[in-house]
């Protein structure tokens, strides 16, 4: 009796779950109307997408009953011209969907060259656009030029382009920074071609093997350009990044009083 119970309750040796079984699709299911997705029975009629398990003839035919019950008797040329549908129809939003990634790109290497280049943003609907379509339109065809149309370039796009590019290299370097083992800062204030200070910080650190240096941020000084002021305005720009101050090294600048002054200065 022991022996018994012991067998009935001993552990079962096989640790991994019994792997389910999917019947394959079979070119014979498109009579109850469906198609294979990705291993998934696919209806043709309402574009539905039924389970692994559901592949199964009698299964395929209660959902034709259930969902398209006019359509039981209708012969296989019905679902083939409905299944040709279908695929062309994927095939479409296929092409479109490259179409608009295509187009959005080319909206953002156009943003960058403006930005890289200083110019005023209007400069891409007004000027790089109409030149391009010209160019496009003598050397390939009025087809291929149409379609540059189509890529937006308006004076508020370019500027979100850029902002977002912006934000998205300052959140690279931000990570950069805290995946840094050590980094140094060095601070800068200066005053633009329209007589406004400009608070600078450039950051050097280590990232895979090299040493490399960037600005981190570029901001505007509101008030008097003090070390109270800077110290201040670096906080606010800094306080949500949550960089590790213990890893920073070194602190230089070019020797202003308001940035190295030893009672009332930045550092």
């Amino acid at each position: 009796m022991d022996k018994y119970i012991t067998k009935r309750n001993a552990p079962s040796t096989s640790d991994e779950p019994a792997k389910k079984k999917f019947r394959p699709y079979n070119n014979e299911y498109l009579k109850y109307g469906f198609i294979s997705l990705d291993n998934k029975p696919q209806c043709v009629v309402c574009f539905q997408v039924l389970s692994q398990e559901s592949m199964k003839p009698s299964k395929l035919i209660r959902q034709l009953e259930t969902n398209h019950r006019l359509l039981v008797k209708k012969p296989i040329d019905f679902f083939e011209r409905k299944s040709l549908f279908l695929k062309n129809q994927q095939t479409c939003i296929l092409k479109s969907s490259q179409n608009n990634t295509a187009i959005l790109e080319a909206s953002y290497l156009v943003a960058l060259r403006v930005a890289r280049e200083s110019k005023p943003h209007t400069i891409a609907e007004n000027l790089i656009l109409p030149a391009a379509i010209d160019m496009v339109n003598i050397m390939i065809g009025a087809k291929e030029a149409n379609k540059l149309k189509t890529i937006p370039l308006s004076n508020d796009t370019i500027s979100r382009r850029i902002n977002e590019m912006s934000t998205d290299v300052h959140n690279q370097i931000v990570q950069n920074l805290k995946s840094s083992e050590y980094f140094s800062i060095q601070f800068d204030e200066s005053t633009d071609v329209t007589n406004l200070a400009q608070f600078l910080c450039f950051v050097r650190y280590e990232c895979d093997g090299t040493i490399k240096e960037n600005i981190l941020f570029c901001k505007s000084i509101p008030g008097h350009a003090t070390g109270q002021g800077l110290f201040e305005l670096f906080i606010e720009i800094t306080k949500n990044e949550n960089l590790d101050w213990n890893k920073c090294i070194s602190v230089c600048s070019d020797g202003a009083r308001a940035i190295i002054g030893k009672n009332s200065g930045l550092i």
